[in-house]
């Protein structure tokens, strides 16, 4: 028997590399998205998925060889979510104007989050498009799936997995103890950025689950888009598809300094912006890498060089 902790609306994306203007299969995605609405909270959970790929099921029951981390990047209200989604127009000293086309929707559907046999279990059933193509077999979505989730304990180390620690509550961290992993029995635990997961593919159906996943998804309504916004040929016919990339440059909203400190906390001094946006990438979320990707690439001498160049930025939009 299965106890249900949480249900919601389910989200694939992907983004291609920065100027790519078609996308072939998995070496031109740049991040895979997961994303994850619960019903009735007002929030959208953002992940990205480290390997652009779900992990596969093997003789139908998890498999440690199996198993895939991914990282919530952001946490915020749907609309919000679905604005980090949009294309996005940068500058760069070097190589000028960069285009980073709109992330594209790859499935639609509902999830579960269940405890099951000692576990904790996400299990999601697509209902667009309703015959996975070429786009969710190289991402690894199938029609349905439980996959094992377990939430990575910020105070141990794990080798390959990301750096970057959320910042939970005591109450929340309490539950860790000292263990490296536990089961995600608070769905809180998600909603931390920087929260870290660990998915292991169990099965390929919900058959066993008992779980009945109510409602139908509305990727529009949920995340305030508008059809014209995004391709919907991976949706429909199941193939990737290129950005429609109709970015322009727009005011952002530029981190406070106590963020940016915590971004490169433990960063080498001299650095070069190079190093600055490589070190960021795993620790800043979406709109703070918009930003940071405007770094020019002079070497930077310390803190006080970061925040004139933050100041340079803020003052150019």
């Amino acid at each position: 028997m299965s106890r249900l902790l949480e249900q919601g609306e389910v989200f694939f994306f992907y983004r291609s590399k920065v100027n790519q203007a078609e996308i072939a299969g998995l070496d031109d995605v740049q991040r895979f998205y997961l994303i994850l609405v619960p019903d009735h909270q007002g929030l959208a959970r953002l992940f990205v998925v480290g390997k652009k790929h779900l992990p596969d099921i093997i003789r139908d029951r998890p498999v440690a060889a199996t198993r895939e981390w991914v990282m919530n990047t952001l946490t915020e209200r749907p609309d919000k979510v679905g604005e980090a989604l949009r294309p996005i127009v940068y500058q760069t000293e070097t190589r000028g104007e960069q285009h980073e086309g709109e992330a594209i929707p790859a499935g639609i559907g509902r999830y579960a989050l269940f405890e099951r046999k000692g576990s904790t279990r996400l299990g999601y059933r697509l209902t667009q498009p309703e015959t996975p193509g070429p786009a969710q077999k190289a991402l690894g979505i199938l029609p349905e799936s439980s996959l094992v989730i377990s939430v990575r304990n910020p105070d141990v180390e794990v080798p390959g997995f990301p750096d970057d620690k959320p910042a939970y509550p005591q109450s929340l961290q309490d539950k860790f103890a000292h263990k490296r992993w536990i089961n995600v029995d608070d769905p809180r635990l998600l909603n931390y950025e920087h929260a870290q997961l660990l998915l292991v593919g169990a099965h390929a159906s919900l058959e066993q689950a008992d779980i009945d996943l109510t409602g139908k998804p509305d990727l529009y309504q949920t995340l305030g888009v508008s059809h014209g916004e995004w391709q919907e040929e991976p949706m429909v016919e199941g193939e990737f598809a290129h950005p429609l990339c109709k970015a322009e440059p727009k005011a952002m909203e530029v981190p406070a300094p106590a963020r940016v400190a915590q971004i490169f906390a433990g960063i080498g001094f001299p650095a070069s912006g190079l190093e600055l946006k490589e070190y960021a990438r795993k620790r800043a979320n979406e709109r703070e890498m918009r930003v940071i990707k405007q770094f020019g690439d002079q070497p930077y001498k310390d803190m006080s060089d970061v925040a004139k160049e933050l100041g340079r930025i803020s003052a150019a939009q």
